[in-house]
């Protein structure tokens, strides 16, 4: 064993070459040709660049994998490159000298870490496989391979459940199955078995095949082939190579060993794979060591099971054609239909547990259970849990899809030791797939590891409105549009949606996405490509910040979500911009905003609202781009990935943008009125019935891409008869997109309304809903109120009219009337039960004249006359007063 050395890295093997001496140098490499004719061998002394140090390439380094389960056994690899020059056939190989010899000193055959052989000892070895490569796709791409234990461990005497002595002892013989299979569904049924010839056992290391000139020939049948002496590459007086006595080895790969005699025995196995290199074979070699153990206290290793009610979750019996599932990239595997297990459990049971045998006086249970051949990179097992005769591993996998050994179908075999206290106990290993009939029981399961499925995008599920779902991807919207000298929108781009802030407020906005893929972990990014406002950001302000993800919101709004962290593909977030250092007020103590000077903070004592000095009233508009990512392991070798499978390994949502700014309140730019067809600069209109009012409100705002509306307040309301009429845009300089938004309130009293006043009230309102001040205006519908005067008067002198009456265009010194003017009433009128109407005494023959006037504010009155008139209330010396006509 000097030649094989322990490196200082626990990690590394060094196995020694020997390349001084070649009767026994050990040598890895390929040859031109197959078979028994290949010829050039071309040895490996750089497996992969960079290259070891010259001082370095008398040794192979193999890279330990594992221990064994006693931990008496290495199991190391070597991993080498081939750059064949062309397409053909080729033999890689590993060879060497020599097996181990049966010695005095080596006579424990039943010890399990005996290497020693009957057969072959002190001969070399020699294993290759066939490699053809072709440009069709009717070539294999792979070889067969194999899931066989370090030993195959039998019990002397064959299988006795009832005895504890071996139950023959002439032509017993046991049976097990080759754990074989070949990894291309094609060509698993073209697989066939032989018993490997004296060359393939390792005699073919003593020939040394060249072409005749010594350079390289790639066609085998060109060559003269030139066969060197035994004594140049084989020690002296070797012999020939011999498979064990009565071992045979079906077409299916069934091996039947004989097991009348204890020992341990090489045996080399040609698995040949018919017609599947463009109709020619391939062939590859699986070297066997066989132990006979005499085990006569122990009738039964331990076997198997499909199930067990004594321990839930075993995985039921696999198949090539129903295998155990897992995806690539995930955790978790699929069994049967659809149950999605997260490990796989293989169990092993004594049958011998609890037998009345007078050769073991304590039940028989298993004391380990051990991956019987190399299981892919990242699988891991547990250690034996053991429940009574029971024992069960547990395995975990994630494959790494990158990695293309573990993509693929795998076939994982297993090996449980027994145990017993009883002295003299020999404990036996499980067999691999015994074979008894045409039937075999499994050691093994059988999983397919599935390259990553198509992977959709996250979708967005909640976004802030004006965003819409279905989420258009606007990574390249125009953020200008409605500035001067926009480029971008002078193009035609599409302009980007706009969401508005308010000063002194905190503008939260709720994003969620989702993932198809239950197991995908997703995020929300936000980008600012602009890198923020132009003009920069008031002091105490900062730009917008995403609040911690919260998982499994199930389409909760941020602050209310209950999150459950298992549930990564599906994200909420939200996007918080705190503009409070905005505000015009804020409390002193406790930092808050408030509303003036007079409202109250919630600080304490101290904490008082006091108006703030904001150098900065205005944010500009910049653009917010955010998207939904597929969170990657940093384990995971994204280039070696894509390379692979042609696509990324996250497929992240497209990226889409908005624009954000801060808002400024809408305003009044003018209001104008026309009453009766002449306009009106005034607040307080007075209206003659049928007399028609129109008062133009013009709004607007310097908010970027913002319009606004007048409305009428409800609070104090409007006459009856009174409209607005709809918004009308306008030119207006000085404002966003210099566009004002007009209205007109139109307002006509009718009869009925006569006498009565009104408050109507406007506010100039955004998309935002923020509000401009409120401006008011006062109408008064004035009564029909006839205000006489005379001359010669003949009525007593009255008092002027009150000042508002004159103001409203009443005569402006009306001292004849026949009553005095109700000041109280607030319109001026007369007193209605005070007539007009006197009784004028004229001479017979003389001429009288009498000048009526009759005004009423805003009306326009004409003046009628009764001929003939009576007075008929008249009293005194007047009663019975009236014009008769002539001759009456």
């Amino acid at each position: 064993m000097s030649a094989i050395l322990l490196s200082g890295t626990s990690r590394d093997l060094k196995v020694f070459r020997r390349k001084s001496d070649p009767t026994v140098e050990r040598r890895i490499g390929y040859r031109y040709g197959v078979g028994d004719a290949s010829y050039n061998p071309i040895v490996v002394d750089c497996p992969t660049t960079p290259c070891p140090p010259a001082s370095d390439l008398n040794y192979y380094f193999f890279q330990i994998d594992r221990l064994s389960q006693d931990r008496s056994l290495v199991y190391a690899r070597f991993t080498y490159e081939l750059i064949l020059p062309q397409s053909g056939a080729y033999t890689a190989f590993f060879e060497g000298c020599c097996r181990p010899p049966i010695s005095a000193t080596s006579t424990d055959i039943n010890n399990a870490q005996g290497l020693y052989v009957a057969n072959n000892y002190d001969l070399p070895f020699h294993l290759r496989t066939d490699i053809k490569i072709g440009i069709t796709s009717d070539y294999a791409l792979g070889s067969a391979r194999f899931s066989m234990p370090d030993m195959v461990v039998l019990r002397k005497g064959g299988l006795s459940p009832k005895a504890c002595d071996s139950s023959c002892l002439v032509g017993c013989t046991l049976q097990f199955q080759l754990q074989t299979f070949h990894p291309d569904d094609r060509f698993q049924n073209q697989l066939q078995y032989a018993m490997g010839n004296a060359q393939q056992m390792g005699l073919y290391k003593c020939l040394e095949h060249l072409s005749p000139s010594g350079t390289v020939v790639t066609d085998s049948s060109a060559a003269n082939i030139a066969l060197s002496t035994y004594a140049s590459r084989c020690v002296s007086g070797m012999r020939t190579p011999v498979a064990p006595t009565d071992a045979k080895v079906s077409l299916g790969g069934v091996v039947t060993f004989p097991v009348t005699s204890a020992g341990i025995w090489q045996m080399t196995i040609m698995v040949t794979c018919r017609g599947c290199y463009g109709g020619t074979d391939g062939s590859s070699a699986i070297d066997l060591l066989i132990r006979v153990q005499d085990s006569s206290s122990d009738p039964t290793p331990p076997i198997t099971l499909s199930n067990a009610s004594s321990v839930s979750g075993l995985t039921p019996p696999t198949t090539r054609a129903q295998p155990v599932r897992v995806t690539c990239g995930r955790p978790g595997f699929t069994v049967g239909s659809n149950t999605l297990a997260s490990s796989l459990r293989v169990a092993f049971a004594d049958p011998d547990d609890g037998q009345s045998i007078v050769c073991v006086s304590t039940p028989n249970t298993v004391d380990w259970i051990y991956q019987s051949n190399d299981f892919p990179s990242g699988l891991s097992v547990t250690s034996t849990v053991r429940k009574g005769s029971l024992g069960y591993v547990d395995l975990t996998w994630t494959p790494k899809c990158e990695d293309v050994s573990q993509v693929g179908l795998f076939m994982l075999c297993f090996t449980a030791k027994d145990t017993a206290t009883a002295a003299g106990f020999q404990p036996l290993l499980s067999m691999p797939s015994p074979f008894s009939g045409t039937d075999s029981s499994s050691s093994c399961i059988f999983i397919r590891s599935l390259p990553p499925p198509s992977n959709p995008s996250p979708t967005f599920a909640i976004v802030p409105e004006p965003l819409t779902i279905p989420l258009p991807c606007t990574a390249s919207c125009c953020s200008c549009c409605g500035q001067s000298g926009c480029a971008c929108q002078a193009l035609g781009t599409r302009c980007c949606d706009k969401i508005y802030a308010q000063a002194g407020a905190v503008k939260a906005l709720d994003f969620r996405a989702v993932d198809v893929d239950s197991l995908q972990t997703i995020s929300i990014v936000f980008t600012f490509p602009e890198g923020g406002p132009s003009g920069g950001l008031p002091s105490g302000v900062s730009m917008p910040a995403a609040q911690p993800f919260k998982y499994g919101c199930s389409g909760d709004l941020y602050s209310t979500c209950s999150a459950v962290a298992s549930v990564t593909s599906d994200v909420t977030t939200q996007l918080r911009w705190d503009l409070t250092n905005m505000s015009d007020y804020f409390c002193s103590k406790s930092g808050s905003t408030c509303s003036g000077l007079n409202s109250a903070c919630a600080g304490g004592s101290g904490d008082v609202c006091q108006q703030r000095q904001v150098a900065q009233k205005t944010v500009a508009p910049f653009k917010v781009c955010f998207q939904s990512k597929q969170v990657i392991p940093s384990t995971v070798n994204q280039v070696l990935y894509q390379a692979i499978y042609g696509f990324t390994v996250a497929n992240d949502s497209c990226t889409s943008c908005f624009v954000v700014s801060v808002l400024s309140p809408p305003f009044f730019i003018s209001l104008s009125a026309v009453v009766g067809g002449t306009p009106n600069d005034q607040r307080i209109f007075y209206l003659a019935v049928g007399e028609p009012l129109s008062i133009d409100l013009l709004g607007g705002s310097i908010n970027i891409g913002m319009s606004v509306t007048t409305v009428l307040l409800a609070d104090p309301g409007a006459p009856n008869g009174a409209f607005l009429t709809p918004v009308v845009a306008v030119p207006a300089p000085g404002v966003a997109q210099n566009t004002g938004y007009k209205r007109q309130f139109n307002f006509t009293p009718a009869l009925d309304q006569g006498g009565t006043s009104y408050r109507v009230c406007f506010q100039v309102v955004d998309e935002s809903g923020e509000a401009s001040a409120t401006r008011c205006f006062f109408i008064v519908v004035l009564q029909v109120s006839p205000v006489w005067t005379a001359s010669p008067c003949p009525w007593a002198l009255q008092p002027s009219p009150p000042a508002a009456l004159l103001a409203s265009g009443a005569a402006q010194s009306p001292d004849c009337m026949p009553c005095a003017l109700e000041t109280d009433s607030g319109g001026g009128a007369e007193d209605p039960s005070c007539p007009a109407e006197t009784v004028a005494t004229v001479n017979v023959g003389c001429t009288y004249q009498l000048t009526l006037t009759v005004t009423s504010p805003r009306y326009q009155l004409s003046i009628g006359y009764q001929a003939l008139p009576s007075c008929s209330n008249c009293s005194g010396a007047l009663a019975g007063a009236s014009v008769r006509a002539c001759g009456a």
